[in-house]
C-alpha cells in the first residue's frame, strides 16, 4: 500500500456510525467488506433540466444551489469476503463511477450513468446480480511521489478518462450546508 493509503479499518466502529444513513442498516449479517482508496470526487454543476431528462421518471433530481451535479469519482476497490480476510482481499482493482445525486421516496441517493472496471468478474457480477451499468475497461490507478495516477479506456460504449490528483490538505469533516457536506 503506498503513502496516502491507510492500514487500519476498524468495520465494527465504521457500522456504528449511522447518523448519515438515509436506510437503516441490514439486520442480515454483511458478507463483503469494500476498501476505496486514491478516491477523487469530481463534480461538476449541470442545469437541473438537463440531468432530470437522464434519470428515470420514479427518481426526484438532487440539487444543490438549484444545480445539478455531475461526478466522476476514480478509485482503486479492494473487496474481502466475510470469514476469509486473513486471506487478504479477493479482488483488488481500479474503478470509475460516472453518477449524480437522487432522492427515491425522500431518501437521498446515487445514480449511476456508468461504472467502469478492470474485473471482469466484478462487472459480470455486478450487471447479474444488481442490473448496475458496469463495463469492463482497461484500467491503471498507480500511487507514485503522493500523486495517484489514473487512467481508464473502456472500449464498449467508448470512453475514457486521464487524471493525476493528489490531497491538498488535511482530511477534515465537511461543515452542514457547504456543497461538500451535501
Amino acid at each position: 500500500m503506498g503513502a496516502l493509503q491507510s492500514e487500519i479499518f476498524d468495520s465494527d466502529a465504521i457500522l456504528k456510525q449511522t447518523q448519515h444513513r438515509a436506510w437503516p442498516i441490514p439486520q442480515s449479517p454483511w458478507i463483503m467488506q469494500q476498501v476505496w482508496y486514491g478516491l477523487l470526487f469530481a463534480h461538476w454543476p449541470l442545469p437541473a433540466e438537463q440531468v432530470r431528462a437522464l434519470i428515470p421518471d420514479e427518481l426526484e433530481l438532487d440539487t444543490f444551489g438549484g444545480e445539478a451535479w455531475i461526478s466522476l469519482t476514480p478509485f482503486r476497490l479492494n473487496v474481502t469476503l466475510r470469514g476469509l480476510s486473513a486471506f487478504g482481499d479477493m479482488l483488488s482493482f481500479p474503478e470509475l463511477n460516472c453518477r449524480t445525486y437522487v432522492r427515491y421516496k425522500g431518501h437521498e441517493g446515487i445514480y449511476f450513468f456508468s461504472l467502469d472496471a478492470a474485473s471482469r468478474l466484478a462487472v459480470m457480477g455486478a450487471q447479474s446480480l444488481y442490473r448496475l451499468p458496469y463495463f469492463f475497461a482497461t484500467m491503471e490507478h498507480d500511487e507514485k511521489d503522493g500523486r495517484i495516477w489514473f487512467r481508464s479506456e473502456r472500449r464498449e460504449r467508448p470512453a475514457e478518462l486521464e487524471a493525476v490528483y493528489q490531497p491538498i490538505g488535511e482530511a477534515r469533516e465537511a461543515l452542514n450546508g457547504t456543497l461538500e457536506h451535501w
